[in-house]
């Protein structure tokens, strides 16, 4: 299963970031390596296991497929990702 999985996983990962732009929408950084998918709101409760962790990896992209490429999916890069993070739990309430 899991030569399946580290052979599946490049083709599905270039399918998503193809459909959403290759690149990151706050700064444009356009290498793969560097680009996470984030949940615009917030992450849904079928995007997590049973056991309430995230779906990542292949398990994710073939969700993202499967739902047709959804609205509240985007793009972004590491860097961006992690800094809108912190922003969220350093904003006073």
């Amino acid at each position: 299963m899991k030569k399946y999985m580290r052979a599946k996983l490049p083709e599905l990962k270039k399918i998503v970031y193809d459909h959403y732009g290759n690149s990151c929408t706050k700064c444009a950084e356009n290498n793969i390596h560097k680009l996470t998918i984030e949940h615009i709101g917030g992450v849904r409760s079928h995007y997590r296991h049973p056991s309430g962790k995230r779906k990542r990896g292949l398990n994710l992209f073939r969700l993202i497929i499967k739902e047709n490429f959804p609205d509240y999916i985007t793009v972004l890069c590491f860097n961006c990702n992690l800094g809108g993070y912190i922003e969220q739990i350093s904003t006073p309430s």
